[in-house]
């Protein structure tokens, strides 16, 4: 180790040390490395109720950082709890025994895999050893504007709409200023690349999961729908565009969610998961308040091209290998799979709930606190037909993100069109895989 890494490592340890909450006598404080969704505070004071010896609370500082989370563990002062968002990660964290194996401790308390939504293995599981359990799920749905449809005279979409009837309504939706022509209102807003080039016919891999496969005539037809709605057509914000109007907070940011820009009616069509719903009634909330009309939206599969696709995503809690809390903390993961806590995955809209049977109950189905959220069983519909994103382990899960990052920057600003986005990207990962199966060679 450099002459000059000891001290402030040791520096970075005692402050952490020193920021530690004393606990209170007989009370276990567990540290929970999550986002920041507002409905984690709800779930959290539900948990206290059951178990009032253990202090779960959320570490703001971390903020759900992987990279913060992995220099913790380094210094052996990670959190006890960690939230897992995509199986690379998983794998990484496991690979390293950075987790407790919890397969044994699931297998005494009876908790059965087949509970859970299929898909949500991959954010549990690694070489058939449990790690984690999911604490909700979801795919990427079309939320619209009812009030946009209904002004331009246009039917609410549904399980039958394609990239035609998407690309239509966008146009006639978007809305200019009569005065200067700028746009005031944008009629989509195409959020993800993946299901674009699955919806298409094409792959981010080949069936070994070992070359990039991006830049097929297929998988440039999907970037070239999140492309032209931006620059050629104009009927979905650019990133310059975004900039300008774009709002703050959870779910907000100028290169970040664009919940806001929906809640806000700025943009009539998103692709988004349950979740932003979190978002959107508090939005209603303060529109009401403000004697403005409140948002009002609908939910619909994603428009298809060649095949109906939609991405599948999670999150699961794990625990730290070190943490001194064990049992406590897998107290907290069993509370995960409990009806109380998925209930209120169904009432706080924090996606669905990972446990099939919840999700399918009346309660997520008809909550009689927001009827007019009436279309709840396309959420589950949709799930037959969402795919897990995978990454091959022969390159880091940070490296693909950062270029994949670039890749999506470089088509919302237009610099890069999508033929040469795909070539770019393709080869740069393709390299980044080539160089690091050759060093694990060595």
């Amino acid at each position: 180790m450099p002459a000059k890494a000891l001290p402030a490592l040791l520096v970075f340890i005692l402050c952490f040390a020193g920021c530690r909450e004393p606990q209170s006598e007989g009370t276990i404080r567990l540290r929970w490395v999550t986002d920041i969704n507002p409905a984690r505070e709800k779930q959290i004071q539900l948990f206290r109720k059951s178990h009032p010896h253990i202090d779960v609370f959320v570490d703001q500082a971390s903020g759900g950082s992987t990279a913060k989370v992995l220099i913790q563990l380094a210094a052996h002062a990670g959190p006890d709890l960690i939230d897992i968002y995509s199986p690379e990660n998983l794998a990484y964290f496991a690979q390293y025994d950075s987790l407790l194996d919890i397969t044994d401790m699931c297998s005494e308390a009876r908790i059965d895999l087949d509970m859970f939504w299929p898909q949500c293995q991959a954010w549990m599981k690694h070489n058939n050893r449990i790690y984690g359990i999911p604490t909700n799920a979801g795919t990427l749905v079309l939320f619209y504007n009812k009030d946009h449809f209904d002004e331009a005279g246009i039917e609410y979409p549904d399980e039958t709409w394609d990239w035609e009837d998407y690309l239509s309504a966008a146009r006639r939706l978007t809305k200019r200023n009569p005065d200067n022509q700028r746009i005031e209102r944008y009629g989509c807003y195409p959020n993800e690349i993946r299901p674009l080039v699955w919806q298409a016919g094409g792959h981010f891999w080949d069936e070994n999961l070992t070359t990039c496969t991006l830049n097929t005539p297929q998988g440039i037809r999907g970037l070239k729908l999140f492309y032209d709605t931006r620059i050629l057509l104009k009927v979905a914000p650019s990133l310059g565009d975004e900039q300008s109007f774009s709002a703050g907070g959870w779910g907000g940011g100028v290169f970040g969610s664009p919940i806001p820009l929906f809640a806000t009616g700025r943009v009539s069509m998103l692709d988004m998961g349950r979740w932003g719903i979190v978002t959107f009634r508090q939005y209603q909330k303060e529109q009401k308040e403000a004697g403005l009309p409140p948002l009002r939206f609908g939910v619909a599969p994603l428009p298809r091209d060649a095949t109906r696709a939609t991405w599948f995503l999670s999150r699961s809690t794990t625990i730290n290998a070190e943490t001194r809390y064990p049992r406590e903390c897998f107290e907290f993961l069993k509370f995960l799979t409990t009806p109380e806590y998925n209930h209120l995955i169904c009432q706080a809209g924090d996606g669905i709930p990972s446990v099939k049977s919840i999700a399918e109950s009346d309660l997520f189905l008809r909550d009689p606190d927001y009827p007019q959220e009436d279309q709840n069983h396309v959420y589950l519909e949709d799930i037959p037909y969402g795919k897990v994103f995978r990454v091959p382990s022969d390159i880091k899960a940070a490296e693909y993100q950062k270029l994949y990052d670039i890749t999506v920057l470089r088509l919302r600003e237009g610099t890069l069109t999508p033929e040469e986005a795909a070539e770019d990207f393709t080869s740069q990962v393709n390299r980044a895989i080539a160089r690091n199966r050759g060093q694990n060679e060595i």
